[in-house]
């Protein structure tokens, strides 16, 4: 079992008076089954990495860590191909979120961190560093 993973930078972005780092993350197992998913660590690979665990044959949990440790507040948001699961929520205090996700879907899970650092690059200012990860999931 595998899992691709990426990353990308794309540097400061402005979006009406609010000037910021986005860094993008991505990742998706291949060949792997539900029970190897939280055997993969990617996150060393991922700064914000989120790991998928299946709890029953219907409820997901979700780990969403930053920088190899769970994070408490991330922001998620998940949704299906077939328009059955649309949600959004936060990770409790351990990182951790679950959901309902019937099978033979595939969801499209993304998680976000803000940092208020103010900084420089390229000639250009930002107030703060945005983080996404998302994770395409089969079941």
């Amino acid at each position: 079992p595998t899992v691709v993973a990426t990353s990308h930078n794309w540097g400061v972005l402005q979006r009406g008076d609010l000037s910021f780092v986005l860094q993008y993350f991505a990742k998706t197992y291949h060949n792997a089954k539900p029970a190897e998913w939280s055997q993969i660590d990617s996150s060393t690979a991922l700064k914000l990495d989120i790991t998928p665990q299946l709890l029953d044959d219907q409820q997901v949990q979700l780990l969403v860590k930053w920088e190899g440790k769970p994070l408490a507040n991330a922001e998620l948001k998940v949704e299906d191909d077939q328009g059955d699961v649309e949600l959004e929520g936060k990770t409790d205090a351990e990182g951790k979120f679950s959901f309902k996700a019937p099978a033979d879907h595939i969801y499209s899970i993304r998680a976000k961190h803000v940092e208020s650092k103010a900084g420089e690059s390229d000639g250009k200012k930002y107030s703060e560093i945005r983080y996404y990860s998302t994770l395409a999931l089969k079941l």
